[in-house]
């Protein structure tokens, strides 16, 4: 992968030359490493919740300096609060209307109206709170950011760099000069003390955090873009079995030096003893496809240090000269199984690009339509010349549409369990400490599958001690599944393989095997029951967003040829001028009227990623060279004769009113990009797509 990554600190970059980033799968750590990466995980999160606390205390100290301020701010922030509450009351009543009358219920019609009132009365607020800011704060805010620019230019002028610490050192004495002088009031001096008491905590947290330099730098580069929402407190984040472990790679590491083992941050070896799955696709790209273990140093705030080693695969080669600025190793879920990736971020002067010259213009009009044959058609284009489209198989559709049945699988036999677990609750034999935390009273409502993972786990813990689970799963796996023959491959054998076998049955099927396996008592038995359930989902789970990855995998890479080879022949794209994430926001309960072919629409959208392509377009062609153009009627009136259709919704093939003419909507689309960029018309607003009528019915 090569895509532009924002910076994870919070510095400028200054240099001029292109940077980009080389993602490569890493290969199973050692227990040890395994070990240290974890560690450093669950370090960050507890970290990242004290950043998150700290901040909540912060907001609520300054909103209690605002109020005394302003005894109609406190007024109007309690009748917010006060209508948030009713607002989400009438969302819960609201859950329970069928979704096909929810829109018509009276109950929505409510919900409407407290959700006016709610935000009416925020506006409010907002307005208060900024009047208050102005009054008390505005002036002496401006004069703080004034003499801190001040002596930081002055700073720099005098030694040519003003790092960190002496920025800091900086704002210390400007906030003891201004805390000092009775020129300032003592709320703005209340509010600066509150931002200064954040900042030690700040400090005080990373320096007991125990995580290394780049995992905190992470965390805090997070948890600032979450701090951006000023209208609800940061929420606490819960841990998820993913996270970054990684160093800024400080000075002047280049690859070569990273290759030769040079440098003391930062080793690649390569290892062509490795075998590794590949030999085809590298054939077919021209790239030989290596193994390598990244040697990285880390770094904490107390100066300790550990070395993590990455096993990798090296898909295609790093830049020579490249200059090695950040490299992450990536923790991250695909289903229940955990995948590692690292990533190295660099500047080349090779990522600079050399485009031929060229005055070419392409037209590129996104959507999402449903073909005869089940392709979609995700764009038309048009050059002035000839037109042109890009596609998604209908094989890649069917493969999403195959892993959400797989969930759908995994749903019901979840729901089966959960019963089970209910009607033999007794059985169980639960503690009552755990039967608390596991909050078995709400089972009948449990949706996630997560949960009754729990139980299962924790009965096993409770009554299977002893018990060789894992040999009687392999006499009940080879007693449902037969063994593979040998003189057929595994593609083979799962084409020809009996497809009714299932590794699991109802509760009284497998407690009669268990039973005459030598399994005594009831617990043991639902125990062994939850935990065949337990193994069943997570293979289901595991192959349906295995499925999913990959389709999403290869849709990623037919986008990026295609904007690489449209690139490869024109100058400048020329993109619709549209606001996708509008066309993409969930309707609240109270206003969702979506038919069920507008739903059928918004899944088809999701499956193209039409934000993904138009990423695509943009890190193929340039920002400079991507011309965002009016779009409005462009499927409506003809190209040929500015005539309007009868009809364009939802038929491909539609007739102008005018001269009786069939023609595509789509590349008629994209014959008016390309003519109102010529004609220099580009000053509509920006649109909104709606679901409705967008995907072809088939």
């Amino acid at each position: 992968m090569a895509a532009k990554m924002k910076r994870k600190s919070g510095a400028r970059k200054t240099s001029t030359v292109p940077t980009r980033v080389h993602a490569h799968g890493a290969l199973r750590l050692s227990d040890e490493q395994d070990k240290l990466v974890w560690n450093q995980v669950w370090l960050a999160h507890l970290y990242r919740n004290v950043l998150v606390e700290i901040e909540r205390k912060r907001r609520d100290t300054y909103r209690a300096i605002r109020v005394a301020l302003s005894p109609q701010l406190a007024e109007l922030e309690t009748q917010y609060d006060h209508a948030q509450e009713e607002y989400q009351e009438a969302r819960k009543l609201l859950s329970q209307v069928a979704k096909a009358s929810r829109a018509q219920s009276p109950v929505a019609a409510h919900v409407k109206a407290l959700a006016k009132a709610r935000n009416a009365v925020w506006e409010l607020v907002r307005r208060e709170r900024a009047a208050v800011e102005r009054k008390h704060f505005g002036k002496a805010n401006a004069e703080f950011k004034r003499r801190k620019a001040a002596k930081v230019a002055k700073k720099k002028l005098e030694t040519g760099a003003a790092g960190p610490y002496t920025v800091a050192a900086i704002t210390s004495e400007v906030r003891a000069h201004m805390q000092g002088s009775a020129r300032w009031s003592d709320a703005w001096k209340q509010k600066d003390l509150c931002e200064e008491a954040a900042q030690v905590a700040r400090r005080a947290a990373r320096a007991a955090s125990g995580c290394f330099t780049g995992v905190y730098l992470a965390v805090e580069s997070a948890a600032e873009r979450s701090f951006k929402d000023t209208k609800f407190n940061p929420r606490f984040v819960t841990f998820d079995h993913t996270g970054t472990v990684g160093s800024q790679i400080t000075g002047m590491v280049i690859v070569a030096d990273a290759l030769a083992g040079r440098s003391p941050l930062i080793k690649i070896e390569m290892r062509p003893d490795v075998h590794l799955r590949g030999e085809k696709r590298a054939a077919r790209v021209g790239q030989p496809v290596l193994a390598a273990v990244a040697r990285l140093r880390l770094g904490s705030a107390n100066r300790e240090c550990a070395h993590l080693d990455i096993p990798f695969v090296m898909h295609r080669p790093l830049p020579s000269d490249g200059v090695l600025k950040w490299i992450y190793l990536h923790i991250k879920r695909i289903g229940l199984r955990t995948v590692y990736e690292i990533q190295f971020t660099l500047e080349s002067e090779q990522f600079v690009e050399s485009r031929a010259a060229h005055d070419g213009t392409i037209a590129i009009n996104v959507g999402w339509r449903v073909l005869d044959n089940g392709d979609v058609r995700v764009a038309t284009t048009w050059d002035g010349l000839k037109e042109g489209e890009v596609r998604l198989p209908v094989k890649m559709r069917r493969t999403v549409e195959h892993a959400e049945d797989v969930h759908g699988y995994a749903d019901d036999h979840f729901n089966v369990a959960r019963d089970v677990l209910k009607s033999h609750l007794l059985d169980a034999k639960l503690t009552p400490e755990l039967t608390e935390s596991l909050k078995i009273a709400s089972l009948s409502q449990w949706r996630s599958h997560g949960k009754l993972a729990k139980v299962a786990r924790a009965m096993q813990t409770l009554h299977l001690d002893g018990t060789d689970v894992g040999g009687l799963w392999a006499i009940w796996r080879n007693e449902r599944v037969p063994a593979k023959p040998a003189r057929l491959t595994w593609t083979q054998w799962g084409r020809q393989r009996p497809k009714s076998v299932d590794l699991f049955d109802t509760f009284d099927t497998l407690s009669a095997w268990f039973k005459a396996h030598g399994v005594r008592g009831p617990a043991k038995r639902l125990a062994l029951y939850l935990e065949w359930w337990r193994r069943k989902d997570a293979h289901l789970i595991n192959v349906a967003r295995g499925d999913e990855r990959h389709a999403m995998l290869h849709r990623r890479e037919i986008y990026r040829v295609t904007a690489r080879r449209w690139a490869d022949q024109y100058k400048t794209a020329i993109v619709e001028r549209w606001n996708k994430s509008e066309t993409a926001e969930t309707p609240e309960p109270e206003h969702d009227t979506r038919v069920q072919q507008e739903e059928k629409a918004n899944a088809v959208r999701q499956f193209c990623g039409v934000s993904v392509l138009g990423g695509a377009v943009m890190q193929a062609f340039g920002r400079a060279n991507v011309i965002e153009q009016n779009a409005a009627g462009i499927s409506r009136i003809h190209s040929g004769c500015g005539g309007t259709a009868d009809s364009t919704r939802p038929h491909q093939m539609v007739r102008c009113g005018k001269c009786g003419r069939m023609y595509d909507q789509d590349v008629n689309a994209a014959r008016h990009l390309w003519d109102r960029e010529r004609s220099g018309d580009n000053g509509s607003p920006v649109t909104a797509r709606k679901r409705s009528g967008d995907v072809a019915a088939e």
